[in-house]
């Protein structure tokens, strides 16, 4: 159950990437947060942390003119009741072609 969870987390979450809709990624969000990519770990503890790396991000996906972003769920586990953590892979499109290597690991 925790993966279909997760797995509709990260579509929700990709919609407003594609949509540039921070305030709806912020809804998506219980602060603090922990993001651990290939090269780092970040732990974001407020609503500025959080934008910063939203739009950091959006300028990534606008700069290679991505229309789509699609997150797959890798694996997920339960840590409480209401927190879940998980690992998924990503793919950025443009127009059905990925324009750069898959990001993520199991």
């Amino acid at each position: 159950m925790a993966i279909q969870i997760f797995q509709k987390w990260l579509d929700d979450a990709s919609r407003t990437f594609i949509a540039s809709q921070f305030n709806a990624y912020r809804s998506l969000v219980q602060l603090p947060i922990e993001m651990t990519s290939d090269h780092s770990t970040i732990v974001i503890t407020n609503d500025t942390m959080l934008r910063q790396v939203f739009y950091q991000y959006l300028n990534l996906l606008k700069s290679q003119r991505a229309t789509d972003l699609i997150r797959t769920a890798l694996n997920a586990t339960y840590l409480s009741d209401d927190v879940i953590t998980g690992n998924y892979q990503t793919d950025i499109l443009r127009q059905s072609t990925r324009i750069m290597p898959p990001i993520g690991r199991a």
